[in-house]
């Protein structure tokens, strides 16, 4: 007679699929990134505000697109805003931004903000001063980090069973029924 319960092989019970847990991290690596951006944003026009440099600037704007009937009358068009201005070298940079306006050309700032060492990172007057929306939007960032990468439940993952434990049946509640009470 040949004693089983010495041999015991190991069932291995298949893995979730690779392909669905590389989604799940490409999707979580993506909305990270996207709440990173959304603070550096809302951090960047705060810091130009606090801690930029002003300079007068050269405005033009240019409506684009159609009117949009759902908007109040003064906020019915898009317009595409372009200035220039100079640093504290003389060097011209220029940007580009886009504010909701009315039929008539809709007033625009002739100051920006800059910071000296990166010129490139600048915005109008009205885009950096402190508002909810810059709150809004860091939270917003924060949020979607913190859904992403909060600490998940950790589940027990069921141990790993003998061939003999899955043939081993426990008859003890069918002796009871048929024995009675």
């Amino acid at each position: 007679m040949i004693n089983h319960s010495s041999k015991r092989r190991v069932i291995k019970v298949p893995k979730k699929r690779e392909s669905n847990k590389h989604a799940k991290l490409l999707w979580r690596i993506i909305i990270t990134a996207v709440g990173v951006a959304l603070i550096l944003i809302a951090l960047s026009n705060l810091a130009l505000y606090f801690f930029g440099t002003v300079a007068p600037a050269a405005v033009s704007t240019r409506r684009v697109g159609g009117a949009n009937d759902g908007q109040p009358p003064n906020r019915r068009y898009e317009w595409s805003v372009h200035y220039t201005f100079r640093d504290k070298n003389g060097l011209e940079h220029s940007g580009n931004t886009t504010i909701r306006g009315g039929d008539l050309s809709p007033k625009t700032d002739s100051h920006v903000y800059y910071f000296p060492s990166a010129p490139f990172v600048s915005a109008l007057e009205s885009e950096v001063k402190p508002n909810i929306g810059q709150t809004v939007m860091a939270s917003l960032g924060v949020l979607l980090i913190f859904v992403m990468n909060g600490k998940k439940k950790k589940h027990p993952t069921p141990a790993m069973r003998t061939v003999q434990e899955l043939t081993d049946y426990d008859d003890s509640v069918e002796e009871q029924v048929q024995e009675g009470p």
